[in-house]
């Protein structure tokens, strides 16, 4: 769990903002090495010089890491031009046996399944930018893996190139069947910053930020159609028939196919949900959510709303509400110093006695005593202004309400709302398929006041309330509006099933770090089991990596050191000595891979597999940002050299290697991107604002 940089709450890991004081979270990480913080836009630590590797989770399975370039500022353009693409789509189950790499600085392509068959360079002049170097497109193989996407079946292939500094590249697409026509690219158009394409792999949807104009483009009619300009951000359907977007004017529109564009609502400043038939809108203007229905009147959900939590198309939904009247930090202290600083007066300053008419020796005795007054003077007057400045920073914290706050956290259930909690602090998790939720509250007969006389300026007050509130804080977990249960520990993580079937949570022990770990089942009719202990001496810090893969394993780490520990899934030791960030895991196969002996100078391990209680070792001197395909091929470096950042591409298929090329630079992610948008970050970030 990391920590807010504004008001230095708790958040949980992967928190787009904090739920105490909305701040938007940078993805802030910890070096492995030393354990400072380390910003999301630098790949290296500050500190040490560790390099910082970074991770992406969805739909309860871990993908390859995710790279952040640094240095030049060609890379600084090129991350501008194609980070959108990160933000673009869900990342769905892929079917075909194309895979990509990065070679000689362009992408190449490779079918898997036609193991006799060269692979074909697919781009020409990817980026010939010289700032922006090998090792760049190395740690950039994440993102310029949604550069280049693919039809369902794979048929087609739709890639960026000839990327022009500050224009945006052009958007070409090609059939993968003929590789001895590999030059015959089909251009679709130039500029192009941001595209998706729909299932069948015959509308693209794209964007080009000089003008901010956004297109779609058929490929079976070889014509493109504008859709609308100054565009801020859009979201299409997977067929690519519906699409929805919005504009600088913060209005949003709906365009179905073969009709013209509709406009939603203006002034929209957060999209909340989209049903996925595009029929529902749920948006806020302001602190006021609605709900917008085609064909009818928009409707008003609830006011005064300053985060909705969790969704659904039925209409059921969390979310909270600033409280009314809000305490301010001054109502959280006890002031321990007022009836002293009420009593105390403004000092008067003694006057230099005169030796007009009057004899030296009783002049010097007056004098002496005015030094002396003086001095008291001194003391007095510098007592005053310390009183003074006290007075001053109760002024202030008497007129702060927002730097910590409370909020009042509901539950609607479609047609009214219902108060859970008026002391809400933030959530730990939530299930993504039904309304069972983990949050910390504040317990106020349990919160012990901060002392004034403890607090030297505002952020010192924040930061002792935080403390103050942590010891008075409980962990609740909530059905709806039906059912609660009160963990009863100082709990760390929460982690909850899809279902919300399963829960487990991690108990923290703040003297030696580590806690236990205890399972909770929840039944269908919405009552909670009695907690079990599962598991022991949990590290119960940012090195936790507590999260459920597939369906319902749950996985986590014990003696971890710089990212490395005994992996474990549902309780059962799967192997000691594993990179955290190498494990993936085939629900399909019920397949682990991971790496051991990792070494963090040159990235490489040991690749292994585990599988039915067995481990087969897949090759040595492994880069850690190997992928697995579909088909149950794995694609790993092997021999990578950090100083030129080049390896020998091999594959591992049923328990047999082959080389595929050499002095490749990197593997792009087997990672498919269609229409269907990740909502919450269309809601939470315009991606190219």
């Amino acid at each position: 769990m990391n920590q807010c940089p504004n008001c230095k709450k708790k958040i949980k890991k992967n928190a787009t903002f904090c739920d105490g004081c909305g701040t938007k979270i940078q993805n802030i990480r910890f070096c492995p090495q030393c354990g400072m913080e380390v910003d999301a836009e630098f790949n290296v630590c500050a500190n040490c010089g560790a390099i910082i590797a970074k991770t992406s989770t969805k739909d309860g399975k871990k993908f390859p890491l995710k790279k952040l370039l640094v240095g030049s500022v060609a890379v600084i353009i090129l991350i501008a031009l194609l980070v959108g693409l990160l933000f673009s789509g869900g990342e769905k189950k892929i079917t075909h046996s194309m895979a990509t790499y990065i070679k000689n600085r362009e992408i190449y392509l490779t079918n898997l399944k036609q193991t006799t068959e060269e692979p074909w360079k697919l781009t020409s002049c990817f980026y010939e930018d010289e700032e922006v170097t090998d090792f760049d497109l190395m740690y950039y193989t994440y993102h310029i893996s949604e550069v280049v996407l693919f039809s369902e079946d794979g048929n087609r292939v739709f890639f960026l190139d000839k990327t022009v500094k500050d224009s945006g590249s052009t958007l070409y697409y090609r059939d993968t069947n003929k590789p001895e026509t590999a030059s015959d690219a089909v251009k679709i158009d130039t500029g192009v910053t941001h595209y998706t394409v729909n299932k069948a792999g015959n509308i693209v949807t794209y964007y080009k930020k000089n003008g901010k104009l956004l297109y779609q483009y058929d490929v079976k009619r070889d014509a493109k159609e504008k859709i609308a300009d100054l565009v801020e951000g859009y979201v299409v359907s997977d067929d690519g028939r519906i699409l929805g977007y919005s504009n600088e004017e913060k209005s949003i529109y709906l365009k179905r196919n073969g009709q013209e564009s509709e406009k939603i609502a203006d002034g929209v400043t957060d999209i909340e949900h989209i049903s996925s038939d595009f029929k529902t809108f749920y948006y806020r203007r302001g602190d006021i959510l609605y709900k917008h229905v085609e064909g009818k009147k928009r409707e008003k959900i609830a006011t005064d709303i300053s985060r909705v939590i969790r969704i659904d198309d039925s209409g059921k939904m969390y979310y909270c509400k600033n409280q009314k009247d809000a305490p301010s930090l001054m109502d959280y202290i006890e002031d321990d110093l007022q009836a002293s600083d009420a009593k105390m007066q403004e000092p008067i300053k003694p006057t230099v006695p005169s030796d007009h008419g009057i004899a030296y020796d009783e002049w010097v005795v007056l004098y002496e005593q005015y030094l002396e007054d003086y001095e008291a003077y001194v003391e007095a007057y510098n007592a005053y202004q310390e009183k003074l400045n006290r007075d001053a920073l109760r002024e202030e914290l008497s007129a702060d309400t927002e730097s910590i706050t409370l909020s009042s956290l509901y539950f609607f259930d479609g047609k009214k709302e219902n108060l859970i909690t008026d002391t809400y602090i933030d959530f730990l998790d939530c299930a993504n398929d039904a309304f069972v939720l983990s949050y910390n509250m504040l317990n106020k007969s349990d919160y012990v006041p901060v002392s004034f006389s403890a607090i030297k300026d505002k952020d010192r007050a924040s930061d002792l309330i935080r403390e103050a509130w942590r010891d008075a804080t409980e962990t609740y977990v909530t059905i709806e509006n039906k059912a609660n249960m009160d963990i009863q520990y100082d709990v760390f993580n929460v982690v909850i099933n899809d279902a919300g079937t399963l829960m487990y949570y991690l108990t923290e022990q703040l003297t030696t770090g580590k806690g236990d770990l205890y399972q909770v089942y929840i039944n269908k009719k919405g009552i909670f089991g009695t907690p079990t202990l599962y598991d022991e001496e949990l590290y119960s810090n940012y090195y936790t990596f507590l999260e459920f893969v597939g369906k319902d394993e749950l996985m986590y780490f014990k003696d971890l050191d710089t990212y490395t520990g005994t992996l474990y899934v549902n309780g059962t030791k799967i192997a000691e000595d594993v990179y955290y960030f190498s494990v993936e895991y085939i629900e399909d196969t019920d397949e682990w891979f991971y790496i051991t002996n990792y070494d963090s100078e040159t990235q490489c391990g040991t690749l292994k597999r585990y599988r039915g209680g067995e481990v087969s070792r897949i090759a040595d001197d492994v880069h850690c940002e190997y992928q697995i395909y579909p088909g149950g091929q794995v694609l790993y470096l092997c021999d990578y050299s950090m100083q030129t950042c080049k390896g020998e591409l091999c594959e591992w298929y049923r328990n047999e290697n082959r080389t595929i090329d050499h002095n490749v630079i990197g593997i792009l992610p087997a990672i498919d991107v269609y229409g269907e948008a990740n909502y919450d970050w269309f809601i939470s970030d315009w991606w190219w604002a």
